[in-house]
């Protein structure tokens, strides 16, 4: 085991696990993982779709203010679809202009005799209900030929997401989590406040997919930073804090969009408090880990004092000569390796580590797809979208509370595996529900997602245990990589309910299942020192490990 790693969680035990410097710290990254949370998904309501109806210009004046979306003469030129009134097609009106209705009593009636009602044409003009406006009313993305352009959108965020993760993780590693955080959090926040002049489909579609690949990097970045600031008895506490602000971002997501209906306006709202995350570079401290392995030890030392006071601790002088020390044995052995011009190969090299990996990234893809999956299927939910959004994002609240005690008490792997099987089993059970029992469909919904949000907070905290310093967070971004391929699938998942209704939850419950049990090949973390080398990170559970724990313990 890396000894500067030893050293450091002894100084973290003398200064405080937990004391006003990691609280405070804490409380300042909370700020981007709120951000981050408003802006991950902004894409439902800029991109969602618009109840609509063709444009009768026959009958709606184009000169009128806000247009009735259901007028009482709607019957005579728009067929009606279970109830609703056709949203792509209408009734061919008639070519004899001695029967063009002139408009002047449209709000009432619009004669049935100018219209054909044997005989339906497309339509590619539409009158929208309510006030709402998003990127499908600004370009008539409304029916088939045209709505794939929405749902692509969904797609694109993904993709984006699945370039910038990885190499978001290499920034960090390379260049600090703090400058990580502060650089891409900004340049997100531009890319948003860009989008909202978007002129056309096509530059939307682009800044989406830059806002997504350079903001997806501040997420893992601020857990990260959170996570190696705080001993090794309190990474959960932090883990926990820090997510908890996640849905809480996403709430208020959800809160502007019901007041803020124009898309231009919403995302102004939301992404110009973005641009704080310049501040960072100066009022939040690198993570000294981090520091260490890169030799930066002079600013560690600075790192240290500065928590030391505010947590009204004295710092032994023999603790930190002990630490540049056995930091200094660290960095001179490791550069003597000539594969660490390229540390990620020794890495794959390792049986263990990459079968670790494999296990790893398929667990992420599963948290991703049924955690995304259930959020998006939540819309064909009855009642308000927002506050279905809102309610939705609120059952992960009392998720990060539960992950927070199962995984002190019960420790990781129980933790990670039991909240996978517990949300399958949700997802799969809602397959035998009757249709008259949508009270019981809900629960399970509810129960499914608040599983899965206790699984998906533990995986963060897990997987950084179980990787070294100098690649845990490149190991963790490939993880979460593979991860973003099943956020790319769930969008189009609700395509399944056309084969079968349920089929979206089989699928889920079938990924979280096998997905928990495979979960059970990984070792134990709870308390343990975090691995510095590859070695290190082979002989978690091993005998001699847990030994050496015990004696820093």
């Amino acid at each position: 085991m890396g000894k500067g790693t030893y050293d450091l969680d002894s100084i973290l035990n003398e200064i405080g696990q937990f004391g006003a410097f990691q609280i405070l710290s804490c409380t300042l990254i909370c700020l981007p993982i709120i951000f981050n949370g408003i802006d991950t998904l902004t894409y439902i309501f800029t991109a969602s779709g618009v109840e609509h109806r063709c444009r009768i210009n026959e009958c709606d004046l184009d000169n009128s203010g806000i247009q009735a979306y259901l007028p009482p003469w709607i019957n005579n030129s728009v067929p009606f679809e279970n109830g609703v009134p056709s949203k792509c097609t209408r009734y061919k009106p008639y070519n004899n202009s001695d029967n063009l209705y002139d408009g002047s009593n449209h709000s009432e009636f619009c004669p049935a005799d100018l219209f054909d009602q044997t005989a339906i044409v497309s339509c590619n003009e539409f009158i929208y209900k309510g006030d709402e406006r998003t990127i499908a009313t600004e370009w008539d993305l409304s029916c088939p030929n045209d709505a794939w352009k929405l749902t692509l959108i969904g797609t694109l965020n993904n993709i984006g997401q699945f370039i910038g993760v990885p190499l978001g993780g290499y920034i960090s590693d390379g260049y600090g989590r703090r400058t990580t955080m502060a650089l891409t959090g900004t340049i997100a926040a531009m890319m948003g406040i860009i989008r909202s002049f978007s002129v056309n489909y096509a530059m939307f579609a682009v800044l989406e997919t830059l806002d997504a690949a350079i903001g997806s990097v501040v997420y893992p970045t601020a857990m990260v930073l959170g996570m190696e600031l705080v001993g090794p008895e309190k990474r959960v506490l932090a883990t926990t804090i820090l997510a908890v602000f996640y849905p809480v971002g996403e709430v208020l997501m959800g809160v502007v969009a019901k007041y803020v209906t124009n898309w231009r306006d919403f995302l102004r709202v939301l992404y110009i408090p973005g641009l704080l995350h310049i501040l960072f570079f100066w009022i939040i401290t690198e993570s000294v880990r981090w520091l260490l392995v890169k030799g930066k030890y002079e600013e560690a030392i600075r790192a240290l004092k500065k928590a030391a006071k505010f947590n009204k601790v004295s710092l032994s002088e023999e603790s930190l000569e002990e630490l540049c020390s056995s930091s200094e044995l660290y960095k001179d052995t490791s550069e003597e390796v000539p594969s660490e011009s390229y540390p990620i190969r020794s890495a794959f090299a390792s049986t263990k580590l990459l079968c670790r990996i494999v296990n790893c990234s398929f667990c992420w893809f599963t948290n991703t797809l049924v955690y995304y999956g259930l959020s998006l299927n939540s819309v064909s939910l009855a009642g308000d979208k927002y506050l279905n959004f809102i309610f939705v994002c609120l059952i992960e609240v009392p998720g990060f509370l539960i992950c927070y005690f199962t995984t002190n008490s019960l420790g990781r792997k129980p933790s990670q595996s039991g909240s996978l099987i517990i949300s399958g089993v949700a997802c799969l059970l809602s397959h035998f529900i009757n249709d008259n029992q949508p009270w019981l469909a809900f629960i399970l919904f509810l129960v499914g997602k608040l599983a899965i949000t206790v699984s998906f907070t533990v995986l963060y905290v897990y997987t950084s245990e179980l990787f070294p310093t100098n690649l845990r967070q490149s190991l963790l971004s490939f993880c979460s990589m593979f991860g973003r391929i099943g956020s790319m699938i769930a969008p189009q998942t609700p395509l399944l309910a056309q084969f079968l209704p349920s089929l979206p939850l089989i699928l889920f419950g079938s990924c979280a299942i096998s997905s928990g049990l495979l979960v059970l090949k990984f070792p134990e973390t709870l308390n343990i020192t975090l691995p510095t080398t590859v070695a290190d990170a082979e002989n978690i559970g091993e005998k001699g490990f847990k030994k050496r724990k015990a004696e820093i313990s």
